[in-house]
């Protein structure tokens, strides 16, 4: 359990820690829910220096939204998993997805990560932009849109 909390603590300063010229890091908000049996959940808010949000929580049903930036962390098989990741349109260009996946790569390998996973939107180009990261892989044909990443 001990090394549980101190990844996840690793994991949330270094996302606290995420600089872009675009972003306000000071705005940063990380929020974490321990779903028991060393899984949490990760929810984060990006905002640029006007304090708006670049990030845009996603609908999936009638009053329910899912977090614009989610992660969950399964601490007995060391696995991070992108659950979401949507830049709003209007702050797009800024290789703010990239820039962040790219620094969360980072920490999470100096945190213990093994494995880094997420699952393509069938309905964006999303399987193209997650293959562009080295060594990203669809690992079962029969499960086209997920990745995984293995250190």
């Amino acid at each position: 359990m001990k090394y549980f909390v101190y990844t996840v603590n690793q994991l949330v300063e270094g996302i606290q820690e995420f600089d872009h010229p675009y972003l306000d890091s000071r705005r940063t908000q990380v929020f974490v829910q321990d779903n028991g049996r060393n899984l949490c959940t990760i929810d984060v808010k990006l905002s640029n220096y006007l304090g708006e949000s670049v990030i845009e929580d996603q609908p999936v049903g009638p009053g329910i939204t899912m977090p614009g930036l989610l992660l969950t962390y399964y601490g007995i098989n060391h696995d991070l998993t992108v659950e979401n990741i949507y830049v709003k349109p209007e702050h797009r260009g800024q290789r703010i997805g990239t820039i962040f996946m790219k620094h969360l790569f980072e920490i999470g390998k100096k945190a213990g990560v093994k494995k880094f996973s997420g699952v393509a939107d069938p309905k964006t180009k999303a399987i193209d932009y997650w293959l562009k990261f080295p060594g990203f892989r669809v690992p079962d044909p029969n499960r086209p849109l997920y990745l995984e990443l293995n250190f």
